[in-house]
């Protein structure tokens, strides 16, 4: 059985290697997103872990209780007392 602490503690998968062919089509997509911009070093550096954000998620996530619906306003947590409840920011 694997346990959390295992997957923790497995090594990484990298990335596949991609040509110069391939990176510039994907940051050509990235260009033409104006809803999902690259981040940049401003937005690396305000960046907080969700655990700060969204406590109720990440617990509700690593108990199994999540069930994602699209956007986080709309990401609804399994509450064994009363069925389903929306949580994150609305």
């Amino acid at each position: 059985m694997t346990t959390r602490s295992d997957k923790k503690n497995k090594p990484k998968k990298l990335a596949p290697e991609i040509s110069d062919e391939e990176e510039a089509r994907i940051q050509a997509g990235i260009a033409q997103d104006p809803d999902n911009q690259e981040w940049t070093e401003e937005d690396f550096k305000r960046a907080r872990p969700a655990r700060e954000v969204v406590p109720e998620i990440v617990e509700a996530y690593e108990k199994g209780e999540l069930r994602v619906r699209g956007p986080i306003d709309l990401i609804e947590m399994h509450d064994s007392d009363n069925g389903l409840k929306k949580a994150g920011r609305e």
